[in-house]
């Protein structure tokens, strides 16, 4: 099999790594790390979980760095500046850089799955440069 792909036996058998946010005890998320597992550098690409009464992180922007999320099941409140809307799967939420506020959190019984990704800002090579 490639390495550049993860079926969902390798995604399930994938380390599972707890991130509380040190800004909030109330933000702690399940994380598995896709994009490191294929060998991505440049590109940041989660598979995170919250569970019942959590949030994703503090409220936060990015000044240099694209995020994107994407629900996979399960529904929660997303948080874009000082609005609140619930969000389920299908829905997808860009926040460009700079960005508006952005947090989430499920109020809910069953767990709230998120694909997430970010495009880490870098200093343009030689190559990139055209």
């Amino acid at each position: 099999m490639s390495k550049h792909l993860l079926n969902d036996e390798k995604i399930a058998a994938l380390p599972i790594t707890r991130v509380q946010h040190q800004f909030n005890d109330n933000a702690i998320r399940s994380t598995k790390t896709l994009s490191s597992a294929t060998g991505m550098q440049r590109l940041g690409i989660h598979l995170v979980t919250i569970s019942q009464g959590n949030d994703s992180t503090t409220h936060h922007y990015h000044d240099a760095d694209e995020e994107f999320i994407y629900i996979v099941s399960g529904k929660g409140i997303a948080r874009i500046g000082e609005e609140s809307f619930e969000v389920g799967p299908g829905d997808f939420m860009g926040f460009p850089a700079p960005s508006d506020a952005h947090s989430l959190h499920n109020p809910n019984a069953e767990d709230l799955v998120y694909l997430m990704g970010c495009l880490l800002y870098t200093s343009p090579s030689p190559r990139d440069r055209g």
